[in-house]
C-alpha cells in the first residue's frame, strides 16, 4: 500500500473514532442536562469540584498512554466546562484584567465555557461574589518560586543601575533598567509593548524633569548628544 493510501485509510479510522466521540460526547451531555435538572429541583450547586476531582483521579488511573495525563486533563476540563455551562452558565469574577495571571488561573480551573468577569479590586471579587454577579470568585495568584525569583532579579538590575547611570547617564540606563525589569515581572512577554512603555517613561522623564524643572541628572551620550542638537 502506498503511503498515500495509507495516510487516507488511517485519517477515515480517525474520523471514525471522532464521530463516536462525537455521539458519546452528546449522549454524556444529555446526561449531564438530567442532573442539572435534578440538583436544581433540590436546590443543590450545578458545580462540584469534588465530583470534578473524582473524574480526573479516575481517567489519570485509566490512562494507558499516548497522551500524557496532563493532556487527559486539559481535554476533560473543558468537556466538564461546556457540561456545567448545559446546566447552568457560570460567571466567575477575577482580579485584574484579562490575559493576567489569575485569568489564567480561572480559566485552567473553571474551563473556557464559563463567563469571566473582570475586577479592580480584590474586594470587587468578593463582592460580585456576594451579589450574585458572580457564581465563584478568583482573587490574585501569588508563585512563591516566581516572587523570589523576581526580587533577586530586580536586587541585580537595581544594582546595576546604580554602578552603570553615571556612565550610560539618565535617559538610556533608565529605559534599559524599565524594559528589563518588566520583562522579568512579566515572564519576557510582550516586549515590544514594554520597550515602547519604558521608552516613554524614561524619554519623558527626562523631558519632564530636565527641561521642565530642571533637575540635573548624571548625563550620558543621550543627554550629550541632546545638548549639542540644542548648542
Amino acid at each position: 500500500m502506498k503511503k498515500g493510501d495509507r495516510i487516507n485509510a488511517l485519517r477515515k479510522k480517525i474520523d471514525a473514532i471522532d464521530t463516536e466521540l462525537l455521539k458519546a460526547l452528546n449522549k454524556r451531555a444529555g446526561h449531564v442536562v438530567e442532573i442539572g435538572r435534578i440538583k436544581l429541583e433540590k436546590n443543590k450547586e450545578v458545580y462540584s469540584p469534588e465530583r470534578e476531582r473524582e473524574i480526573y483521579k479516575r481517567l489519570t488511573l485509566l490512562n494507558k498512554g499516548p497522551l500524557p495525563a496532563s493532556a487527559i486533563r486539559h481535554i476533560f476540563r473543558e468537556i466538564m466546562s461546556a457540561s456545567i455551562s448545559l446546566e447552568k452558565p457560570l460567571k466567575i469574577a477575577f482580579f485584574g484584567p484579562f490575559a493576567t495571571f489569575t485569568h489564567e488561573a480561572a480559566i485552567k480551573h473553571f474551563g473556557l465555557s464559563c463567563g469571566f468577569v473582570p475586577k479592580s479590586y480584590i474586594a470587587d471579587v468578593f463582592d460580585a461574589v456576594e451579589r450574585g454577579e458572580a457564581d465563584f470568585g478568583v482573587r490574585g495568584v501569588f508563585n512563591d518560586t516566581d516572587l523570589e525569583f523576581n526580587r533577586h532579579w530586580l536586587l541585580l538590575l537595581t544594582i546595576a543601575y546604580i554602578l552603570v547611570v553615571e556612565w550610560g547617564g539618565f535617559t538610556i540606563t533608565t529605559f534599559v533598567f524599565l524594559t528589563a525589569a518588566m520583562l522579568v515581572l512579566n515572564k519576557g512577554r510582550r516586549p515590544v509593548f514594554i520597550a515602547l512603555l519604558s521608552a516613554a517613561f524614561a524619554f519623558g522623564g527626562y523631558a519632564l524633569f530636565i527641561f521642565a524643572f530642571e533637575v540635573r541628572f548624571p548625563i550620558g551620550p543621550f543627554e550629550r548628544l541632546v545638548r549639542w542638537l540644542l548648542a
